[in-house]
């Protein structure tokens, strides 16, 4: 009988947590690991993307001309200028641009689909990439000069457009004090395809800025510099600093 009442009581209702349940926990609650995994990758990724091209470049060169950069640095001095002039000025931009631009449409991907709580929500989904592309199609057809004290113009359209489309989409969509999901959706495809079809007019109206309107709506990183890579901050840091801050808001909108 002692024996009896010194025994653990076991809860038949609930069986233990299998060791995966806990480590998948843990594994929730410390993103640490998937952060360095994530950071692991995206430098390998970046260190491929600047080893391939036309000219074979050893690795270890291409890390001591992206050191030498470090101030107080200098290990690139007995590698021929070509190489230096190939990694910094041609392969790291464009490699940082891409990646840059993947990170900003991840995030706005993310957000997207944490406001509507559709895995399938993207920037078209309101209009937004379509405004964009019709803001920077204007800027191209009417020839207005594409930078103006050493800013570029086209960023400014493109952002414009986009503003100006979400303002249209949310102002068509309100019902009194409110804005139904479903309404909001409507309206982002109707104005999505309001301005595809003004695009594709002025594509069509002046033939002479086609390539160049498809080489803006559909991107290229081939020209990329490092000062179109700085042009992309005063949009990217804002933009990342809000949504970051608004996080946890967006996980919860999420899993209603």
């Amino acid at each position: 009988m002692n024996v009896l009442r010194r025994a653990p009581a076991i809860d038949a209702a609930e069986p233990p947590a299998p060791p995966e349940a806990g480590a998948l926990a843990g594994l929730g609650r410390f993103p640490w690991p998937r952060f360095l995994l994530a950071t692991a990758a995206l430098l390998g990724a970046v260190i491929l993307g600047v080893a391939v091209g036309p000219a074979s470049i050893p690795l270890d060169a291409i890390v001591r001309i992206v050191l030498s950069r470090l101030p107080g640095v200098e290990m690139a001095d007995s590698l021929p200028l070509l190489w230096r002039d190939i990694i910094w000025e041609v392969r790291l931009p464009r490699v940082l641009l891409a990646g840059l631009t993947g990170a900003v449409l991840a995030m706005a991907g993310a957000t997207y689909q944490g406001v509507f709580r559709n895995p399938l929500a993207d920037p078209y989904l309101i209009g937004v990439a379509t405004g964009a592309a019709l803001g920077a199609t204007i800027v191209i057809v009417a020839e207005a000069p594409h930078s103006w004290h050493g800013l570029s113009v086209l960023p400014l359209a493109a952002f414009a457009g986009a503003i100006v489309s979400v303002v249209v989409v949310y102002s068509v969509a309100r019902v009194g004090n409110t804005l139904p999901a479903t309404t909001l959706i409507l309206a982002g495809v109707a104005v999505a395809s309001l301005s595809t079809a003004v695009t594709s007019f002025l594509m069509l109206r002046d033939t002479t800025h086609t390539l160049s309107v498809f080489a803006i709506v559909l991107g290229s990183f081939n020209t990329a510099t490092w000062g179109e890579v700085i042009w992309t901050l005063p949009y990217v840091v804002p933009a990342a600093v809000v949504i970051l801050a608004h996080g946890r808001i967006l996980n919860v909108l999420s899993q209603i």
